[in-house]
């Protein structure tokens, strides 16, 4: 039977232990946004908490904190070891060295034949070995608690999901469809990973395959559930939910929702007019914001859609001027009838990010699947309202009427409309951007997020001391 388990309230403080808990977390990068996000703020937060935490990920970031280590795939194939050190020395530099990850993907197929023959067959690629180097050096000290992110990525192999659920309790924080699925990481409207998969709509779609064997993909995620011990959490109610229509419920032994938490010290409302002198934008023209990790080219956003709305607004808002500030991937500057888009790089400094919201008006996020986006919960910490798309978990993020506006997906005439509500009416924007603070304060607190993960852990390195003993 699966348990299900509310996170900790607020005001709970995490049952004591008998000293500090050795937290392993695994994740795709040490840097970046989302998942990756999330999995280094937890491990900053765990280790100030006294914690003895080690993130381990596929790539570190620029600048590794302590604790921070790279999963040596050269450390479990030494044959291959000289390919898998180029490899890794590529993957490291992408997004700064031009075709770095698409040299890295030719490489290891041309050096790893097994990995090349999994791509040409359509299976999802497990050789990973890393993984099991960093298992037979658990065995002999394991980790209190194993913690898994993203799984995807290219750099693990989910066959070893059994032998870690022996090691060490398991926790699996959903970010994504992915272990739910044949091959993607969201099905958009598809559904076919409730039943089986199979005959795939769209092999494209991140994380790609060349053939549908989607089916013996669900299937044989389906068996490495089934062999092992998983505790599941997720930030949304609604990818709970499928996790238990899934293959996933073979192995699933209990889920919680744990909401993301947002730092309140860095994300809070500001001076908007000073802030918007400091980064040299108009302080009558009205402002509106949207960020994501390569923004036009994100398949899971709907930027076509959000850049429709956008030329739409100034005829709604009586020719007053607007400025949309596309934050995450740079481009050109666009113009159209007293609209403007301004498309800026990808911000990694938070204090610079939170600047982008407090100048906005409105915050815009329009996509075709989400889960419990960051961004969005950063704007309204901020006292952005927010008008988005109704999709995955968003609507359990914006409160229609309160902190925003939900709009179908992909009508640009209903995300045109609400924002100039809002724009057109300062009144109600303060009310929202109010409420939004409040609501951010009360049900998505990152100190929230950190008690409850640790309280988790708390009780699950407890109860595999006392089954040990048994």
């Amino acid at each position: 039977m699966i348990a299900t388990t509310p996170a900790t309230p607020l005001e709970a403080e995490p049952a004591r232990s008998a000293g500090p808990l050795r937290i392993a977390q695994l994740s795709m990068a040490a840097a970046g946004g989302g998942a990756e996000k999330v999995a280094r703020s937890l491990h900053t937060a765990f280790r100030s908490h006294g914690q003895s935490a080690e993130l381990w990920v596929g790539r570190a970031g620029t600048s590794p904190e302590p604790g921070i280590h790279v999963i040596d795939q050269a450390s479990g194939d030494q044959e291959r070891a000289a390919v898998w050190r180029a490899e890794g020395w590529l993957r490291a530099r992408a997004g700064r060295v031009p075709g770095a990850l698409r040299i890295a993907r030719v490489l290891r197929r041309l050096g790893v034949p097994d990995a090349a023959a999994t791509w040409q067959s359509g299976a999802e690629d497990f050789n990973y070995p890393g993984i099991w180097g960093l298992e037979r050096q658990w065995r002999s000290s394991p980790p209190d608690v194993i913690h898994a992110h993203n799984l995807h990525g290219e750099y693990f192999d989910l066959g070893a999901l059994p032998a870690l659920s022996r090691l060490a309790p398991l926790a699996l924080t959903l970010h994504d469809q992915w272990l739910l699925t044949g091959h993607c990481a969201h099905d958009f409207t598809c559904g076919r990973w409730r039943t089986g998969c199979g005959h795939c709509p769209d092999l494209s779609i991140y994380p790609a395959v060349a053939r549908d064997d989607t089916a013996a993909n669900w299937q044989r995620k389906r068996e490495i559930y089934g062999q092992s011990r998983l505790h599941v959490a997720a930030p949304s109610q609604w990818l709970l939910d499928r996790a238990t229509q899934s293959p996933l419920e073979a192995g699933l032994v209990e889920q919680r929702l744990i909401r993301i938490g947002i730092d309140r010290g860095l994300f809070a409302p500001g001076d908007r007019a000073a802030i918007r002198r400091r980064l040299n934008l108009p302080l009558d023209a009205a402002i509106v914001m949207f960020a994501a990790n390569g923004t036009r080219s994100n398949i899971w956003k709907d930027f076509a859609t959000l850049e429709q709305a956008v030329w739409r607004l100034p005829r709604l808002l009586g020719g007053r001027p607007l400025i949309l500030l596309a934050v995450g991937q740079a481009g050109p500057t666009r113009q159209n009838d007293g609209a403007e888009v301004r498309m800026l790089p990808f911000v990694s400094d938070p204090r610079q990010l939170a600047d982008y919201y407090r100048a906005a008006d409105v915050y815009l996020h329009a996509t075709r699947a989400d889960n419990s986006p960051i961004v969005v919960l950063e704007a309204l910490a901020c006292g952005t309202p927010v008008v988005a798309s109704a999709v995955g978990g968003i609507p359990e993020l914006v409160e229609p009427g309160r902190t925003g506006w939900l709009v179908p997906v992909g009508d640009a005439d209903a995300m045109a409309t609400h924002a100039a509500r809002l724009l057109l009416d300062p009144d109600q924007q303060a009310r929202f951007s109010q409420s939004a603070v409040q609501r951010i304060a009360r049900d998505f607190d990152f100190d929230r997020q950190v008690r409850a993960y640790l309280e988790w852990f708390q009780e699950l390195a407890a109860g595999h001391k006392e089954q040990a003993r048994a």
